[in-house]
């Protein structure tokens, strides 16, 4: 699963006359990369705001590749890139319009992809914050598979099925989700997994659930959401009633995924699977129905950020101007995307806030440096 391409941060710090000098860190094996409004917005002064458009590494000949950055037809301006150095992994990039009057401000850039280097990048951002006075919720992955140890989930791995799942802090639902269920050799996936997977995570990283201290987290699983509990014991006593010679091992044949039933029912009562059903006593069948609609599994963690799609937990939101994204305690410092602690569920809602906070900052960065006369002082992030 690979993760989404939501942005990690967009900082103007400085401005200067002459030109526009970015500062962009890649990975060593992106070839293209493409930059929508999110990673960055900026003005001309005196001319309209433009949007950098895309970024493409040099050909194995060294040339470089241009690509339009201002969008006004009286101040139209270029992106040249220059490869820096390959150790580095990094590229120097500069901007001019045709009249030259342009101004420059340092920017770091995060590209949001998995690895261990990227992983060291993040929070090297996260200490300049700190080192800047900045309150940090220490981040960790989202959107991720959870490990789970239980011995049956080898038996059912691949398997997909749509159920309710809900997480237990404590003992008490504090979230549910409705929708595909994956089962796999080290734990549960799918949508609904995956969505709960933020709370799973935050458990593990700082023993809260929704901020609050918690002790135990459970995953349950309703393999039939649709279905009651005394609707389904009422289903199965008249199937037991029809067919009392059907074994133990097909009785829920035909009501959830086959090998999916078959499992849960040797967990169960492994040594009852070729009895036929009408022996099963009635608190045997109410075992049953008790655990199709509520089938406990204890997460041990999650996979991890190799197999995240987003990031929970960064700055707090608190120290930012809402309108703005601009620090309150430091003026001339923005931040939006994945360097905030706002985060959420798939569906592509962390991509539009990487888009949206990533404009919004970008274009209050260029207001603010084309409104002061007197360029902030440079601080190195």
């Amino acid at each position: 699963m690979q993760p989404d391409q939501s942005g990690t941060g967009f900082l103007p710090l400085s401005r200067r006359t002459g030109k526009l000098c970015f500062r962009c860190f890649l990975s060593a094996s992106a070839q293209r990369h493409t930059l929508p409004v999110r990673s960055s917005r900026s003005a001309v002064p005196g001319g309209k705001p433009g949007s950098l458009l895309s970024l493409r590494r040099p050909g194995l000949g060294g040339a470089g590749r241009t690509a339009q950055v201002f969008r006004s037809p009286k101040r139209r301006g270029t992106l040249s890139n220059q490869r820096r150095s390959r150790q580095k992994k990094a590229w120097r990039l500069r901007a001019e319009n045709q009249r030259g009057s342009c101004f420059r401000q340092k920017i770091d850039l995060g590209l949001r992809r998995a690895g261990h280097a990227l992983l060291r990048l993040r929070r090297k951002r996260f200490e300049a914050g700190r080192s800047l006075g900045l309150k940090v919720s220490e981040p960790f992955p989202s959107l991720t598979p959870v490990r789970a140890a239980s011995p049956v989930l080898k038996a059912v791995k691949g398997l997909r099925c749509r159920g309710r799942a809900s997480l237990l802090a404590d003992r008490k639902t504090v979230k549910q989700e409705t929708g595909e269920i994956q089962f796999t050799d080290q734990g549960l996936s799918g949508i609904c997994i995956l969505n709960l997977s933020r709370l799973v995570g935050e458990f593990f990283s700082h023993r809260t659930v929704n901020r609050h201290k918690t002790e135990k987290v459970e995953l349950s699983l309703d393999l039939v959401p649709d279905l009651d509990y005394s609707s389904l014991l009422s289903f199965l006593q008249a199937l037991i009633s029809g067919q009392p010679r059907l074994p133990v091992e097909q009785l829920l044949s035909g009501i959830i995924n086959k090998r999916v039933g078959l499992a849960l029912l040797k967990q169960l009562m492994p040594s009852a699977l070729s009895r036929p059903c009408s022996s099963l006593s009635p608190s045997e069948l109410k075992t049953i129905c008790h655990t199709v609609k509520d089938w406990r599994f204890s997460p041990t963690g999650t996979l991890g950020w190799q197999q995240a799609q987003s990031t929970a937990g960064g700055l707090l939101s608190s120290q930012f101007e809402s309108a703005t994204l601009e620090s309150k305690g430091l003026p001339g410092l923005y931040a939006c995307g994945e360097l905030l602690d706002i985060d959420g569920d798939c569906g592509g809602y962390n991509l539009q806030w990487a888009w949206s906070s990533g404009f919004i900052a970008g274009k209050s960065a260029a207001v603010s440096l084309l409104s002061h006369s007197q360029p902030p002082a440079e601080t190195n992030f």
